[in-house]
């Protein structure tokens, strides 16, 4: 028989599935921030022959969109691991748990050996295979490294191109040109500072998730 969920657990589903929905929409979001900077790559250096000065505004375009893809993602990590930490505790009764997802996933990134467990946990036929399987560490987490290049070499790449265009006849816009320059490259220092800072967080939480499922597992 399955139990009737109480008033409180009924708030507390619903929350969830608020979240998730959340999850899912911010997911789609940093989709299609990742698809804006293929695109704005790709015009700029359609144009930079063309309309050279275009790059400077460009090279911002590609940092800009860095920060919003880091605060954007950070959000998503930071509702999964409510949802691991405070809603799935609160939902799990006579000894069954649920949204159980996160901790499952950071155990299956961490390689270690509670990771094999759950795996096997169902399948008593294969503990003892199960005591010889490595599983190598492979953390979803490292889409924000994967997706790096793409954010912080684009800027660069546009910066560098713009000096060794042919401006003829402009010179005496050469000091706006460099002021131009400066800022960007400066905004794109301080997104590279968010990074290792969305790096730190993002590891923070992994390490609660997965302190809890492996106390859970022991």
């Amino acid at each position: 028989m399955i139990p009737t969920a109480s008033a409180p657990q009924a708030v507390d589903l619903t929350e969830f599935e608020c979240l998730r929905k959340e999850i899912d929409n911010r997911t789609q979001i940093g989709h299609n921030i990742i698809l804006a900077q293929v695109a704005m790559f790709g015009a700029g250096i359609s144009l930079f022959d063309k309309l050279p000065d275009v790059l400077v505004g460009l090279a911002f375009v590609p940092s800009l969109l860095w920060l919003l893809w880091l605060d954007n993602t950070l959000q998503v990590f930071k509702l999964g691991t409510y949802i691991a930490t405070v809603l799935a505790p609160r939902l799990s009764s006579h000894n069954v748990e649920v949204l159980g997802w996160e901790r499952f996933r950071r155990l299956i990134d961490s390689g270690e050996s509670p990771a094999v467990k759950s795996l096997f946990a169902n399948s008593p036929s294969h503990t003892r295979r199960a005591k010889r399987v490595t599983l190598p560490r492979e953390r979803t987490r490292q889409v924000a490294f994967y997706t790096m290049p793409l954010f912080a070499g684009c800027p660069l790449v546009l910066m560098a191109l713009y000096p060794i265009l042919p401006l003829a006849g402009q010179a005496d816009h050469v000091q706006i040109r460099l002021a131009g320059l400066a800022m960007a490259f400066c905004l794109w220092v301080f997104a590279s500072v968010k990074y290792w800072r969305f790096e730190r967080s993002v590891s923070i939480l992994d390490y609660a998730i997965a302190g809890r499922a492996r106390a859970e597992e022991a």
